[in-house]
């Protein structure tokens, strides 16, 4: 046999393995659900290649794919290209536009909510300012009670409102008569029990009632408040008539106190009201807090009125005190003077001596 040519045999595979390739090529290009005609379509989820929309359907209903990309795999960063990118980001804004709409709707449900919270609390609170005006005096009056207070040489202060002693003020001034009608707080001591009269318990009672600044005597007037008090209906007993008669005689001798305002705590400051006079000349060039309180001291009882110091003897000692103090001041203001004149004087007589000093040389 004769030498085998290698090229011829080189040839040959080359050749063969060419037609392979073709056969495979054309086999992938084909249709994998018909097998038939070339591939057109290829599937985004499981990458199956079609030929028409027939075939499409029929691999959805062999495989029960989706035919959509499963956008939220995971992808290796190898695979990643700039279609994966793109993707990606079209999915992130797709799902910012079904969460955004949703938030929106949670924001407004809120602020109706907060709307709501915020109505209600308004008609509480209109409700509650309603309630608390009609049981609070008018502003208005009030101030012009406190300037009438005030040319009358009455400082008036008035306390916030929605209290007790601001709320219960029924003090008011009349424009026609030009007067002011208090509401005076009575504090009475060594008075027997109003309630129950038949008790010999000596208490201490408080009465509130309005009186006009020109009324004079007024313990005239409180003694007919409590006559008037203690022979209501509620006691209608022998006993609280021999009581009644009793207390009438004996709430006659009386003194009556005015508390000085401001004063500290510890040591009190009162004035005594001397049985004639009015109110008004009373309260002249004092302070009061919405309504003035007058306490009553049976004058028989000297342990009540030790309790009581007046203020006509503290006044003396503070005036002086205060001349005292004012002499001091006066007398060393005078030794400053003196001091000044010396110096003066000193330096008058050192200008002097240096003028003729250099008139001698």
């Amino acid at each position: 046999m004769g030498p085998v040519d290698n090229s011829a045999v080189n040839h040959s595979e080359t050749s063969s393995n060419n037609n392979n390739n073709i056969e495979s090529s054309t086999n992938f290009r084909l249709c994998q659900e018909c097998e038939l005609q070339s591939s057109i379509y290829q599937c985004p989820a499981c990458q199956l290649r079609t030929c028409s929309l027939s075939c499409c359907q029929a691999h959805k209903k062999r495989t029960q794919c989706s035919g959509k990309r499963q956008r939220s795999e995971f992808l290796p960063l190898c695979r990643m290209s700039d279609q994966s990118l793109r993707s990606d980001y079209f999915f992130l804004e797709e799902v910012l536009n079904q969460v955004m709409p949703r938030a929106r709707k949670v924001a407004k449900l809120a602020e109706s909510q907060n709307d709501i919270n915020d109505n209600n609390k308004r008609t509480l609170h209109n409700q509650r300012r309603v309630s608390h005006s009609k049981k609070t005096p008018n502003p208005k009056k009030s101030r012009r009670l406190v300037q009438k207070a005030q040319q009358r040489n009455i400082t008036l202060q008035l306390l916030p409102p929605f209290m007790e002693r601001h709320t219960k003020n029924t003090s008011w001034y009349c424009g026609p008569r030009d007067m002011i009608t208090w509401k005076v707080e009575w504090v009475l001591f060594g008075l027997p029990n109003i309630q129950n009269t038949t008790t010999s318990i000596l208490t201490t009672t408080a009465i509130e009632f309005n009186i006009s600044e020109n009324d004079t005597n007024l313990v005239d007037q409180i003694r007919n408040k409590i006559v008037s008090m203690m022979s209501s209906p509620d006691s209608t007993s022998t006993t609280t008539e021999a009581t009644t008669t009793k207390t009438t005689t004996t709430i006659i001798e009386w003194c009556l106190f005015l508390k000085r305002l401001p004063s500290p705590a510890n040591q009190p400051r009162y004035i005594e009201i001397l049985p004639q006079q009015s109110l008004r000349t009373v309260l002249e060039g004092m302070t009061i807090v919405e309504h003035p309180t007058i306490y009553c001291v049976p004058k028989n009882d000297t342990q009540l009125l030790n309790n009581f110091p007046t203020t006509q003897e503290k006044l003396i000692v503070e005036e002086q005190e205060n001349e005292e103090k004012s002499e001091e001041e006066q007398s060393q203001t005078g030794t400053n003077d003196d001091c000044h004149t010396t110096t003066n004087q000193c330096d008058a007589t050192l200008t002097n001596t240096t003028v003729a000093t250099t008139t001698v040389s």
